[in-house]
């Protein structure tokens, strides 16, 4: 993406569940909070989609790692920092 430098977007991704101080996000609040924080069209489907995709792939990553806990399933999922790294 030319939005965003190598590695940035998942840092982005984790300062949100940061700013979010353990209460759970869903992926469309981290995408709008990134998108309004750069500036970007959030009423670009397609972008919002991209970006939404990357951010589920990173964060399930992350829980993977013990770093981020997943709460529920599918559009429903919620992601919040592991309580050791709050």
């Amino acid at each position: 993406s030319n939005y965003f430098k190598h590695g940035e977007f998942a840092r982005l991704c984790l300062d949100q569940l940061r700013k979010a101080d353990g209460k759970p996000l869903s992926t469309s609040e981290i995408v709008t909070a990134i998108a309004n924080d750069r500036g970007l069209p959030v009423e670009s489907r397609a972008l919002f989609l991209m970006m939404s995709d990357r951010a589920v792939g990173y964060l399930r990553e992350q829980v993977k790692r013990g770093r981020v806990v997943k709460f529920g399933h599918s559009h429903k999922t919620q992601w919040a920092l592991a309580p050791s790294l709050l």
